[in-house]
């Protein structure tokens, strides 16, 4: 009993750390891992990137969270708030996109290599 619990608990550890998985061969790594092998998949080493849907809301986010923040900071420090405001405007954008990719993983898809498409699989 306390063997199953341990494995279980193991798995959603590992589901929580590595939640990007490869379209193609299942691997599953982290967003660390990604970035660092030039948004390929470690294993198999094929381009894979996020959906534009994905990229599209990602934008959004930030761009909202962002004239949220400069909205909020001219109403409460007025004018002075306009050029310091843009970094902590950037600073909590960037938090938000985060934030959304730590608890709204995207799948990931395969793309192609240079102006034509590869059969990956």
């Amino acid at each position: 009993m306390a063997a199953d619990q341990w494995l279980n608990l193991q798995r959603k550890v590992k589901e929580f750390e590595c939640p990007l998985t490869c379209p193609l061969c299942q691997f599953r790594f982290t967003y660390l891992d990604y970035f660092q092998a030039a948004q390929t998949c470690p294993r198999c080493k094929a381009p894979v990137g996020f959906p534009f849907y994905y990229r599209l809301i990602l934008s959004i986010a930030g761009l909202l969270v962002g004239g949220w923040t400069m909205y909020k900071g001219y109403q409460n420090l007025g004018t002075g708030w306009l050029l310091p405001g843009l970094l902590v405007a950037l600073l909590f954008a960037t938090f938000a996109k985060q934030v959304i990719l730590r608890f709204f993983p995207p799948k990931l898809e395969a793309h192609a290599e240079g102006s034509i498409w590869l059969k990956l699989k």
